[in-house]
C-alpha cells in the first residue's frame, strides 16, 4: 500500500461513528509505519474510539519516538477517563525530554494556568 493510499484510509475513517475489529487493526498496523506522520495521525484519529484497544494504542504511541506522535497520543488520551491515563500524563509530564509535546497539550500544568482563569 502506497503512503498516499495509507492517508486515504485515514481519511475515510475519520467520518466512522465506531471502529469495527479490521478498521481497529489497521490503525494498529498503521501505528507502528515508518512514517511518523501517519503515526500521529492514527493517535489523533483514536481521542473518538474511547476503548482498552484504543487506550493499549495511545499508551505505546505515548512512548514513540517522534515528538508529533508523542504530542498527538498525548492529546488524545486526555480524553480517555481511565485512572492509567492520568498516571502517565503526569509520568510524561516528569520525564518529557522536549518540551514540544507537553506546550502544546498541557496547557494547565503551566506555571501561570491560574493567572488565566
Amino acid at each position: 500500500m502506497t503512503e498516499r493510499e495509507k492517508e486515504d484510509l485515514i481519511d475515510s475513517f475519520e467520518c466512522l461513528d465506531e471502529l469495527n475489529n479490521n478498521y481497529f487493526e489497521i490503525i494498529k498496523e498503521f501505528s507502528f509505519d515508518k512514517d511518523a506522520l501517519l503515526r500521529s495521525r492514527c493517535a489523533a484519529l483514536l481521542i473518538n474510539f474511547q476503548t482498552d484497544d484504543s487506550l493499549k494504542l495511545l499508551l505505546h504511541l505515548c512512548s514513540d519516538t517522534d515528538d508529533l506522535v508523542r504530542a498527538e497520543a498525548y492529546d488524545s488520551l486526555g480524553a480517555f477517563v481511565f485512572p492509567k491515563v492520568e498516571k502517565t500524563l503526569f509520568k510524561s509530564i516528569n520525564s518529557e525530554k522536549n518540551t514540544l509535546p507537553l506546550d502544546e497539550n498541557f496547557p494547565i500544568f503551566k506555571p501561570n494556568f491560574e493567572a488565566n482563569l
